[in-house]
């Protein structure tokens, strides 16, 4: 389409080039958007995002329960800290979990 574009303006491959670069990228996300909001999904098994956040973490203190209820977000960090103090338990697979929370 670039050459065909340059060849109707009557420029030459410098032209072609440039054209090349402006729309590809454009043209690329589009056709990715586009594509991953009409199609369906490959994999119907998972857990759809945006869920709370007891969906996917179970909170074994009561005050961590409170502060990271509903759509708070927990800093790595933090959460790392508190997993391999046995404080939080994941509700499935730690990999599912982590993928669909995100």
């Amino acid at each position: 389409m670039p050459i065909f574009l340059s060849w109707i303006i009557r420029a030459g491959w410098v032209a072609a080039g440039l054209i090349a670069i402006l729309t590809s990228f454009p043209l690329l996300a589009s056709f990715w958007y586009l594509s991953s909001t009409y199609t369906p999904r490959k994999n119907e098994k998972v857990k759809l995002p945006g869920r709370p956040i007891e969906n996917y973490l179970s909170f074994h203190q009561k005050a961590d329960s409170l502060k990271y209820r509903g759509n708070n977000k927990i800093p790595i960090d933090k959460f790392q800290e508190m997993y391999f103090n046995g404080d939080v338990e994941f509700n499935g697979d730690c990999l599912e979990v982590l993928e669909h929370r995100q």
